[in-house]
């Protein structure tokens, strides 16, 4: 009971800081929309802070489980087209905690949040980098730790396209490109094709 209640708040205080932001949500804000007391909130989280290194621990956990479930594949391509499309998909299905994310990870008083929940998360997070690593080393990679971050700079690139060009980024072409560049054999469709030109742009097309 008392693990639900952390997860609604928790979930509460993700949905509210992608839609008024981290410093214009009050805790009693989060309590009210997760419908629990504020004695009870406080027993979880004492200060906005925790609550915010809880959400970060909740989505670097997650990242963390793509990356050591692509790694646990026998077959190199198919790890690294599983991370491609989990990556993708779960930004896209979720662009308001990605915006979030990108947002908050920039914030000199949130990322110093974010440096704590990486630092007590280091043994996952040396797993995950491990299980990535793994499959560029299967591929014969000569430095496969710098293809690692190579390929995480590139697929944050286009999540953060994604974030800023949400209507008008090619996704599926993104995501065709990133298996071309990595040589991986030609996917089937995942996302909405392309209908016209490639322009991007932040506002909505008119249809």
């Amino acid at each position: 009971m008392r693990e639900q209640s952390r997860a609604r708040i928790t979930a509460a205080a993700l949905e509210l800081f992608a839609q008024r932001g981290f410093e214009a949500t009050s805790l009693s804000a989060v309590t009210r929309a997760a419908g629990v007391s504020q004695g009870l909130a406080s027993y979880y989280f004492s200060t906005k802070r925790d609550l915010l290194a809880s959400v970060f621990a909740a989505w670097l956990d997650q990242i963390c489980g793509l990356m050591i479930s692509a790694g646990e594949e026998e077959d190199p391509e198919r790890g690294l087209a599983r991370l491609i499309d989990g990556v993708l998909t779960g930004a896209g299905a979720n662009l308001s905690v990605t915006r979030l994310m990108l947002a908050l990870m920039v914030q000199p008083s949130a990322r110093s949040v974010f440096a704590e929940v990486e630092t007590a998360s280091a043994e996952r997070v040396a797993a995950a980098e491990a299980a990535v690593e793994s499959l560029f080393a299967a591929r014969g990679a000569e430095d496969p730790a710098l293809e690692h971050v190579m390929f995480r700079s590139v697929l944050e690139g286009v999540t953060f396209k994604l974030a800023v060009y949400e209507d008008t980024y090619p996704l599926e072409d993104a995501r065709r490109h990133l298996y071309r560049l990595y040589r991986l054999p030609e996917p089937q469709p995942l996302f909405a094709e392309r209908t016209g030109p490639i322009r991007l742009r932040a506002a909505r097309p008119e249809a």
